[in-house]
């Protein structure tokens, strides 16, 4: 006897889906996975075994009834295993794999389970592999199939459903179609998922009904048998195939049910191949239809169809039951829920019985059902073999989807093995400021795009000169070209950086910072002061990045004043720093570097009156500490750390003034901009993934310490320095930590005392008389502007 392959149907979310868990849940493990399919029966072509994205989880039973409102599809259970690289996928060995499937089935079929589950004997398996960087996939789909020694075999050709029926149950072929119908109706009404796989249709008393495959072997192998003899008995399958003539892969281990379960072995049992249509639709009769049901079909009369046109499509075979009665009593196979891990494991010979260990089916049985696929010869002919298909939806792809999605491919791959704690919605949702658009802007906007940031607002108001496109990777020779006007860096920038991810959200602002002794509009500078404010309190971290130090002051005290993280990098001809400036810790940290969890510190009795330097973050990061410590780390009792200025002996003042061109201009070794850069960014993850956060401790390498693995730090990416600063002339990195100053121009509590009482005042002063903030004292007033709070 033929029967008409199974084929899969998978849908694009179910590729989506598959690649979804294999990056971010099952990574490197390749154990076989839960699923859940529909059989999607024929009505006006093939059916077959539908994939969605929730065939994948224990949860996809539910969720594929719940999604499909089609209850003529029944659920059936399966296994996914997704093989890490395609030559191991090749090499597996495929006997192995179906003979473990189908002893599931077969266990499920002794042990009386596919009785109240009929779509256990609809088992499949889908070997494959996901190559996420190039979007293909290669599905190679199992339906097992239990073949005994003896086959299946056919009596008579197949009919349509009202012959066979009206011969199967002996009811006229004018009313057996309508009788029928009603039957399987009641039936799906009595179950709460649909249709069932399998069950029975029997005459009782004159009448017809739909009975459950468990209700039926209850009544016992000699009533059925009874039944069958007085042409009482029909088995029904839903079917996946169109065709005529053939029955479909369903029926397969229906029929060996039957067998055992039933108890008719032996039996000439009518089968109908039931392909069911959706109420309300009219499906085309096949070519063995009557007259009359052809005409009703295609006449579409009613909105809703006869029962005639509701099952004018299905055919019923005779199929003489396979006696398995010897069978039945050997070893049966693993239980239903275990994982087939086993299925690659080196003991898969036989042992002497004549069982695998792997497949544990008994003699008289074996295994069939690996997909095949159409394959053209040289002469044009096409045969079926087996082998896997390929699946390639990167050509089908938004183009911008598919750089979203290649873009984080690295990013997940870092969580498999290299850094699982990756919080990648963390890095994703982070809101960057970019205080400068010049070669430190350029690098590290790529380096935060290249770990998923996507939200990076760029702040500048200088325009594209021809000496940047060298230095400065946004910019080229046109956007020079284009003349100053047109080619301002923060928009330039903004715009270079959608083109290369179409998916990020980059921002251009035409700023100028103002800066003490640049007094030259202060009315502007006051409006851009305001500005930046905003700017900087909706965002999560600031970068700065110019190129003079008093364009620094204002970003560190508006950072400071709002508790908003702020990393400094500044380059010299061969050095170069970057640093991370300290915070409050007895205030709330605004934004995604906020400590998970952690309400501000207050003050004791003791800190009260002590100068903020003197505030120890310890009892915000106690386990973080303890961690770093034993990394070689010192991480603590640590002060709050100090910002750019709180080393330096002088103020800001205006250090534009009198420079000859040499000092005008950015002078320094092209490679340390992406250093410095990259360097920045790193510190932000390291600072974004610590307990801590923002609040993190200062680590600083012991001298005796060796360089720890990430992992050996204890603190989730690795250590969060304070400062690090680089000498390209000896190829050398300094660790350094350097506590608040109590005197800070820029961060002291007198100055941000100042800044709150008076406000835009104090700003405009500073700007106007930078020796207002002159090192080493407390800033000062004169008559002519009245007393200076703090």
């Amino acid at each position: 006897m033929k029967f008409k392959p199974m084929r899969a149907a998978p849908q694009a979310s179910f590729f989506k889906a598959l690649g979804e868990a294999k990056l971010q849940q099952w990574k490197l493990d390749d154990r076989a996975r839960p699923a859940w399919a529909r059989i999607v029966p024929a009505i006006r072509a093939e059916g077959g075994l539908r994939l969605e994205a929730s065939s994948l989880g224990e949860h996809g039973r539910d969720a594929g009834v719940a999604a499909g409102t089609d209850r003529l599809s029944p659920t059936c259970p399966g296994h996914v295993l997704c093989f890490n690289t395609l030559e191991q996928m090749q090499k597996a060995d495929k006997a192995a794999v179906l003979g473990a499937a189908a002893a599931l089935v077969w266990a499920d079929i002794v042990s009386g389970r596919a009785l109240d589950s009929p779509g256990l004997l609809a088992r499949f398996v889908v070997a494959c592999h996901a190559d996420m960087k190039q979007h293909k996939f290669v599905l190679w789909p199992a339906f097992p199939a239990l073949v005994p020694e003896d086959g299946l075999a056919q009596e008579g050709e197949a009919l349509p459903a009202s012959a066979g029926l009206s011969a199967g149950l002996g009811v006229e072929p004018a009313v057996v179609l309508e009788e029928a119908s009603e039957a399987v109706a009641a039936l799906m009404a009595r179950s709460p998922a649909g249709l069932p796989l399998a069950f029975v249709l029997a005459r009782r008393d004159g009448k017809l009904a739909a009975q459950p495959l468990r209700e039926a072997a209850d009544r016992g192998a000699a009533s059925l048998r009874a039944d069958l003899a007085t042409r009482g008995l029909v088995l029904v399958v839903v079917d996946p195939s169109p065709l005529a003539r053939h029955a479909g892969w369903t029926a397969r281990n229906a029929l060996v049910m039957a067998s055992v379960c039933l108890g008719l072995g032996g039996e000439v049992l009518p089968v109908l191949c039931l392909r069911p249509s959706p109420r309300g639709a009219v499906v085309d009769p096949p070519d063995h239809a009557r007259p009359d049901e052809a005409s009703a079909a295609a006449a579409g009369e009613s909105s809703a169809p006869t029962a005639t046109t509701a099952l004018c499509g299905s055919i019923v075979v005779r199929v003489r039951c396979p006696g398995l009665e010897g069978v039945a009593a050997a070893a049966v196979g693993p239980p239903p829920g275990e994982a087939l891990a086993g299925w690659l494991a080196a003991d898969a010979a036989p042992d002497a019985e004549g069982t695998s260990s792997l497949s544990r089916l008994p003699r008289g049985l074996s295994a069939a059902g690996w997909e095949r696929q159409p394959v053209r010869a040289k002469d044009g002919s096409t045969t079926m073999l087996s082998r896997p298909r390929v699946v390639d939806l990167g050509r089908l792809l938004d183009p911008a989807k598919l750089a979203e999605s290649a873009g984080r491919l690295n990013l997940s791959l870092m969580r498999w093995r290299a850094l699982p704690g990756l919080d990648q919605p963390l890095l994703e949702g982070m809101k960057c400021l970019l205080l400068g658009a010049g070669t430190l802007g350029c690098h590290v906007s790529r380096c935060l795009l290249a770990w998923g940031v996507r939200s990076i607002t760029f702040v500048d108001n200088g325009s594209v000169a021809h000496s940047n496109p060298v230095r400065q990777p946004l910019f080229e020779f046109a956007d020079a070209a284009a003349g100053a006007k047109s080619s301002k860096k923060a928009i330039v920038a903004a715009l270079a950086l959608k083109r290369v991810s179409p998916v990020c959200q980059p921002r251009g602002v035409v700023l100028t910072i103002p800066m003490p002794g640049h007094a030259e509009d202060l009315d502007a500078s006051m409006a851009a002061a305001a500005e930046l404010r905003r700017l900087i309190e909706e965002s999560d971290v600031v970068f700065a990045l110019t190129d003079t130090r008093e364009s620094r002051w204002l970003p560190t005290l508006l950072c400071r004043a709002s508790n908003t993280p702020l990393i400094n990098a500044a380059l010299g001809f061969d050095s170069w720093l970057v640093m991370r400036h300290g915070l409050d810790a007895t205030r709330p940290v605004s934004g995604a570097l906020a400590p998970p969890a952690s309400p501000p510190l207050e003050p004791t009795e003791a800190t009260r009156d002590s100068p903020a330097a003197e505030r120890s973050v310890l009892a915000a990061t106690s386990s973080a500490a303890a961690a770093g410590a034993g990394a070689g780390f010192s991480t603590g009792p640590a002060p709050t750390v100090g910002c750019y200025f709180c080393s330096d002996v002088v103020g800001p003042l205006n250090t534009t003034r009198g420079r000859t061109m040499d000092q005008q201009c950015t002078v320094t070794r092209p490679g340390l901009a992406p250093i410095a850069a990259a360097h920045a960014v790193e510190l932000l993850v390291n600072m974004a993934h610590h307990p801590a956060r923002a609040l993190a401790p200062a680590a600083v390498r012991s001298a005796d310490a060796g360089a720890p693995a990430p992992a050996e730090a204890g603190v989730g990416t690795g250590p969060v320095p304070h400062q690090l600063r680089g000498f390209m002339a000896t190829f050398s990195t300094m660790q350094l930590e350097a506590a608040a100053s109590t005197v800070c121009t820029a961060c002291s509590a007198n100055v941000v005392g100042a800044l709150s009482a008076r406000g835009d005042a104090f700003i405009r002063a500073a700007i106007e008389d930078p020796d207002l903030l002159g090192a080493g004292q407390r800033p000062r007033g004169d008559e002519s502007r009245g007393r200076c709070a703090g």
